[in-house]
């Protein structure tokens, strides 16, 4: 096993600090093997549990085991220790990107901390913002806080994202409509399939 934080220092050359900055926003992805098919990128909950749900079918039951399965992989894969620290487990795959795109728009200070960027509050779970121009609509491989749904969700003090109902290209600034859960997104999603959203 070994020390995260230690490993990224002396793989990038980069300081303590760097190193914890780059696992902060998102640039650091793990695996508990090679032949673990797909990466996840640590974000203090590589770990969660599936929702619990009645009724499922048993294809819905088969691929819930299967979550579950990979999800305690994972929690081997990457441990978080009682002091903070990240220790990754021997045989355990962690890749980083030391130099992450980076977004000014979703900082603070662009209007974001002042609750300005919120036009409409949380609502039968949607949110409306004013997404400015140079801050993308989903987060990028190198960094999952410097987004629109990031962005807002620290606005709202929420702890998780919140999820993109439809798009906008990065440099192009207007009204967007956030979700605060997949049901609601879909939701939405139904109301544009029924030409019951208008854009203007």
């Amino acid at each position: 096993d070994v020390e995260l934080v230690g490993l990224l220092t002396r793989e990038l050359c980069c300081t303590d600090a760097a190193a914890r900055e780059l696992l902060g926003i998102g640039a650091v992805w793990f695996k508990p093997c090679a032949d673990e098919p797909k990466w996840r990128r640590w974000g203090g909950a590589a770990a969660a549990p599936p929702p619990k749900k009645k009724n499922l079918t048993k294809n819905q039951q088969a691929n819930l085991r299967k979550r579950r399965k990979a999800n305690e992989r994972f929690a081997k894969a990457l441990k978080l220790e009682p002091d903070g620290g990240l220790t990754l487990a021997a045989g355990a795959l962690a890749r980083a990107y030391p130099h992450p795109q980076r977004y000014a728009e979703g900082y603070a200070d662009a209007g974001w901390a002042s609750g300005a960027r919120i036009l409409v509050a949380p609502s039968n779970g949607l949110v409306v913002v004013d997404k400015p121009a140079g801050l993308p609509s989903q987060s990028h491989v190198s960094n999952a806080v410097e987004w629109v749904g990031g962005a807002a969700a620290r606005a709202l003090g929420r702890s998780g994202d919140l999820i993109a109902c439809h798009r906008l290209d990065t440099i192009t600034s207007g009204v967007m409509v956030l979700a605060e859960t997949r049901e609601a997104q879909n939701a939405f999603r139904d109301l544009q399939m029924a030409g019951a959203v208008e854009k203007r």
